[in-house]
């Protein structure tokens, strides 16, 4: 019977679709994909209705906002302690020369002595810079103009 209507004028009670209920085993599932990297659309094939279909998009950030936000610093703050554990605590040095150069922004200098031909000096002149070009084998007609280059500041630019 189409179109039968409750006592009160509007739809019989126990008509349309069961609204969802996630359960805690799905809200673990969502918040593992979410750390893992996978798309909102992924992590909704994962996640079955009562009649073992996925659910859409839109249900997985309506009913697991929460867990979405979470996975992925959850995730990162595991492997980070992970991490730190085997720099401190197992001295590992590959993974405190990691922590090191990331976390706390460590880098390895080089110095680079520039000299000039047969290991003199460069030439220096007030107000100029002059920039030696490698011969690195290229067509010498290519470079020939820029084996040399010289950056000349005028000498009224240099005084103030």
């Amino acid at each position: 019977m189409a179109g039968v209507k409750g006592r009160s004028g509007g739809p019989r009670k126990g008509a349309g679709r069961p609204s969802f209920k996630p359960t805690a085993e799905q809200r673990n599932v969502v918040e593992k994909a979410a750390a893992f990297g996978l798309s909102y659309e992924q992590i909704s094939l994962l996640v079955l209705k009562a009649d073992k279909t996925p659910i859409e998009k839109t249900t997985l950030v309506k009913y697991f906002q929460a867990e979405l936000d979470a996975g992925r610093p959850k995730a990162i703050a595991t492997v980070a302690g992970a991490l730190y554990n085997n720099a401190v605590r197992h001295n590992n040095v590959t993974a405190q020369i990691f922590f090191l150069r990331t976390v706390g922004k460590w880098r390895e200098v080089s110095v680079h002595e520039l000299t000039g031909a047969d290991g003199k000096d460069l030439p220096t002149m007030p107000g100029h810079v002059v920039l030696y070009l490698p011969d690195n084998g290229r067509d010498p007609d290519l470079y020939k103009d820029a084996q040399t280059v010289d950056f000349s500041v005028p000498t009224d630019a240099t005084q103030h």
